[in-house]
């Protein structure tokens, strides 16, 4: 529902401007002409009356003249489509200008859904490294790709370095040194390379890696030197060089255990000799109250 207003003096072919009957709020200007007229159309001359009387009431008479005249109309519009409906262009010109509202356009986009590109091995060099060196036989990768990278590691967190030191591949660890290869990198539990050397009773690889600068104190995650697995594995040698390369021997593990007690649990009497002619103490105590002695 929309109520429009107008102001028209000349509907219906009256004549009479607005002024005119604003000015007439006790009788309509216009039921004499409506009885004038019943008295001429005698078909409609009913209508004409009634109107005349109702026109006479004071005050009913004004209604009637603003009704009549089309002061406010009330015009019930239906809905129009979007193409149909207007909007007045407000900017400044003698007479507004009425522009069509453009319909707006739905826009239909297809999506395509592909399946995903396969997976590209990016380090597929790099894998074919290590399973040569897990394999031993590393003879095809001793002149190293220049595009290999060195710094990659395996899902243990595992470096080409620390694969060849516990294989005991001396070449290769040289080659890789060369190439940038971070001897202090440590895999998920916190070993060196020095550590996978020391463990595998690799003498030689722990000298060159002690003389490129490997920390000899360095602990894992549970405490243990590259030392503690050379005494645990029962390997004198390596033992000797470390110690030469001035290793902690007063260090304990997360249980409290010295070197000295690792080596009197495994039956590893030279080492224990060692150990204790470099001032391994021999009273230590751990967490569950067992001294070197206790354990051998």
């Amino acid at each position: 529902m929309v109520l429009r207003y107008t102001l028209n003096s000349s509907n219906h072919g009256y004549g009479a401007s607005a002024l005119r009957w604003l000015g007439s709020p006790i009788l309509s200007p216009y039921s004499a002409r409506h009885w004038h007229l019943g008295q001429k159309d005698q078909k409609h001359k009913w209508g004409h009356r009634v109107i005349a009387v109702v026109q006479a009431v004071p005050l009913v008479g004004l209604a009637a003249s603003l009704l009549e005249r089309g002061i406010v109309s009330l015009i019930k519009e239906k809905p129009k489509p979007l193409a149909e409906r207007v909007s007045v262009d407000s900017s400044p010109q003698k007479t507004p200008q009425v522009t069509p509202i453009r319909q707006e356009e739905e826009e239909i986009v297809d999506v395509v859904i592909e399946p995903p590109p396969p997976i590209v091995n990016d380090h597929a060099l790099e894998e074919a490294f290590f399973e040569a060196i897990q394999n031993g036989s590393p003879q095809d990768y001793l002149d190293l790709p220049s595009h290999i990278d060195i710094t990659y590691k395996n899902k243990d967190n595992e470096s080409f370095l620390m694969q060849a030191a516990e294989k005991n591949l001396y070449e290769v660890c040289v080659q890789l040194i060369d190439k940038g290869a971070a001897i202090s990198d440590l895999d998920k539990d916190g070993n060196s390379a020095l550590a996978y050397a020391a463990a595998g009773g690799h003498k030689d690889l722990c000298t060159l890696l002690i003389e490129k600068g490997a920390d000899v104190v360095a602990t894992d995650n549970d405490g243990n030197p590259p030392l503690w697995y050379a005494v645990d594995r029962g390997h004198l040698d390596v033992c000797e060089l470390l110690i030469k390369a001035r290793a902690d021997l007063s260090v304990v593990d997360q249980d409290g255990s010295s070197l000295l007690m690792t080596a009197a649990a495994e039956g590893h009497k030279k080492i224990c000799k060692l150990l204790i002619n470099h001032g391994a103490e021999i009273s230590t105590v751990n967490k569950m109250g067992y001294t070197a002695l206790m354990k051998a």
